[in-house]
């Protein structure tokens, strides 16, 4: 986990493999490695917010620019 301005998001450990997807709204927050790992935090979740990413860069910048807009949010 990283935290920025507070906010606690998740990045995938560097052994992870798989399509990275970057969820602002969900059950978890943060980066994540392959879909079976992203789905259960997105799918059903009233207005979960995701999308794939090139790389870990790339997400990690979307997801500043998230919290920075207060776009970004943890839901039950």
């Amino acid at each position: 986990q990283h935290v920025y301005n507070g906010f606690v998001y998740d990045v995938p450990l560097p052994c992870k493999t798989g399509q990275l997807y970057l969820i602002t709204v969900g059950c978890r927050v943060g980066i994540v490695a392959g879909w079976p790992a992203t789905s259960p935090h997105v799918v059903r979740v009233s207005h979960a917010t995701y999308c794939k990413v090139d790389s870990l860069g790339e997400g990690v910048a979307a997801m500043l620019c998230a919290i920075d807009k207060r776009a970004a949010c943890w839901v039950p």
